[in-house]
C-alpha cells in the first residue's frame, strides 16, 4: 500500500477545492501555459 493511498481516496482532504476544480492539477498544464505564453511572445516580436 502506498503512503498516499489514504489521502488519494478521501473525499475530505480536497474539500477546501471549489466543485468541479481537479483534486491534482496535472504537471503538464503548467508546461503548456508556459509554451502558450512563449509562443505568444514570440508571434509579438516577429
Amino acid at each position: 500500500m502506498e503512503p498516499t493511498d489514504h489521502l488519494r481516496n478521501n473525499p475530505d482532504v480536497d474539500r477546501h477545492r471549489p466543485a468541479g476544480a481537479p483534486q491534482r492539477p496535472a504537471p503538464v498544464a503548467v508546461v503548456v501555459v508556459e509554451v502558450d505564453a512563449d509562443a505568444a511572445e514570440l508571434e509579438v516580436a516577429a
